[in-house]
């Protein structure tokens, strides 16, 4: 038997992108669950959870959410000056 991957349910949520973004490939296709390791009942609730994020918008539908800013946003405001 392979090694599942444990989740914890309070963390898959709509609003958690960064969790979801490592179950989607890089051109926005939901991962198989044998690909994830998720149990039955996790990848469901994973694949519920992503689809919910792209209808309210905090993920696209089409390619993958890019990564967030690296950087400060005190060295973003000398740029600008």
């Amino acid at each position: 038997m392979q090694n599942l991957r444990r989740l914890k349910k309070y963390d898959i949520h709509w609003r958690n992108v960064e969790l979801l973004r490592q179950f989607v490939t890089v051109n926005g296709n939901i991962k198989s669950r044998y690909r994830n390791y998720l149990s039955d009942s996790d990848q469901r609730v994973t694949r519920k959870a992503i689809k919910t994020s792209r209808i309210m918008g905090a993920m696209p539908f089409l390619g993958r959410t890019p990564e967030p800013l690296k950087r400060n946003i005190t060295s973003l405001e000398d740029e600008v000056q």
